[in-house]
């Protein structure tokens, strides 16, 4: 019986975790050279101190042989153990994150006082038979299935209770093509593992590990309109998951700003005038080119030709006749794109009359007849003096 072996002591000093190559069978050989054991041959056991076993390696109790683990000793698994026959403990046995113990049917465990602490996966399958006389320890994340016999003190939970998990956002609302950084803080502090943002359901990159107690996501890639981000914590050996509740990010539009330039300033009716309209991207970040279509009104009954315009790298021309003279107000109206916000500009133009220049001409006439008047004055003057000068000369 199990029991037996446990009458063997060992030197505290001896109790040293020993790692092995991939695959130990344990048997008489192995359990002196590699486990550091005893070998008892009326009960074909191993009795040892402890070992460990590494994540890359696997231990296997072949049927009819056992595995004794003494009082004070320690088994430290990362890796694999398949028991075929039987599994006794009263030391402690550590099976870390990602480790797996598989009590097999024929296989027999008993934890007889001692302390078994499970972060990884512990299987009493079909035909196993499991007695628990000791302590079992369940960590966070760490599982513990019964399709054997299972027999004993009840299986502890040692998880701690359930991390908070927050969100914020740096930049809300942001616009489109703008650098945003979302802030997961879990609490408390010492919580470890990773954060999985998710946008709309769907996860937004891969997880990103915490530090500090924060994880931070930081993307420009999101798209007009409202988005739902949410943050989960996948937990460690000591805090359970959660995740945050649902922050809602808005993207808007860019911001735009639209000018139009006639050209000529100033023409007469009935002339055709061209207007030109210019769109640009003044929104923070990396500018882009808006694309669409620019419509234009006012001219007091005019006409444009055609009645709207496509941007191309942000510009685009049409032509415009005015019916009517005065100073005219134009508006060029942007209808925005995908990405850019609408916007408008205005321009005046000078629209002279149909008889403006007709007026000038008469006015060189009268300046003509002026020339006219003053070239007879002078003949008067000129007169004059000759007549004095007559006078003198008959003195």
């Amino acid at each position: 019986m199990l029991v037996l072996v446990f009458t063997f002591s060992f030197d505290s000093s001896l109790i040293i975790p020993k790692a092995y190559a991939v695959n130990l069978i344990v048997e008489q050989n192995t359990c002196k050279t590699t486990l550091n054991g005893f070998w008892d041959v009326p009960n074909n056991a191993c009795i040892t101190p402890g070992f460990a076993v590494d994540s890359t390696d696997s231990l296997t109790i072949p049927s009819g042989v056992f595995l004794v683990v003494n009082i004070g000793g320690t088994i430290t698994n990362s890796g694999t153990i398949n028991n075929n026959g039987g599994i006794g403990t009263g030391g402690t046995i550590n099976n870390n994150s990602g480790g797996i113990i598989n009590n097999n049917g024929g296989g027999f465990f008993d934890n007889i006082g001692g302390t078994i602490t499970n972060s990884g996966t512990i299987n009493n399958n079909i035909g196993g038979t499991f007695i628990n006389s000791g302590t079992i320890d369940n960590y966070c994340h760490a599982a513990l299935t019964n399709n054997g016999a299972f027999t004993g003190n009840l299986v502890v939970t040692l998880c701690n209770v359930t991390a908070t998990t927050t969100l914020s956002s740096l930049q809300n609302p942001s616009t489109f093509s703008q650098q945003v950084t979302f802030t997961a803080t879990v609490s408390p502090s010492t919580a470890t593992g990773t954060i999985q943002f998710q946008v709309d359901g769907t996860d937004f990159g891969s997880p990103v590990a915490l530090s500090g107690g924060t994880a931070t996501l930081v993307t420009s890639s999101l798209s007009v309109g409202t988005h739902s981000v949410t943050a989960s914590y996948g937990g460690d050996s000591n805090f359970a998951g959660n995740t945050s509740s649902a922050l809602t990010q808005t993207v808007n539009k860019r911001i735009t700003v639209t000018s139009i330039t006639p050209n000529p300033a100033s023409i007469v009716i009935g002339k055709s005038i061209q207007f030109t309209a210019t769109v640009i991207d003044t929104d923070i970040g990396t500018t882009i080119d808006p694309s669409g279509h620019v419509t234009f009104s006012g001219g007091g009954g005019g006409s444009f030709s055609p009645s709207s315009c496509a941007l191309l790298s942000g510009a685009c021309a049409l032509t415009y006749t005015p019916s009517s003279s005065g100073s005219i107000t134009i508006t060029g109206s942007y209808l925005g794109d995908s990405t850019h916000d609408t916007s408008s500009g205005t321009s005046t133009v000078t629209v002279l009359g149909d008889g403006h220049g007709h007026g000038n001409d008469g006015n060189d006439g009268n300046e003509g007849n002026s020339g006219n008047h003053e070239s007879g004055d002078n003949h008067e003057e000129d007169k004059t003096n000759v007549n004095e000068k007559n006078g003198h000369d008959n003195s």
